[in-house]
């Protein structure tokens, strides 16, 4: 199980490359 940091910077990245494609 991925620990809440790792989440977190997965969520970040995911939401950092969504708002560059938009």
């Amino acid at each position: 199980m991925a620990t809440r940091m790792e989440t977190t910077a997965l969520d970040v990245r995911s939401s950092t490359i969504r708002y560059n494609f938009e």
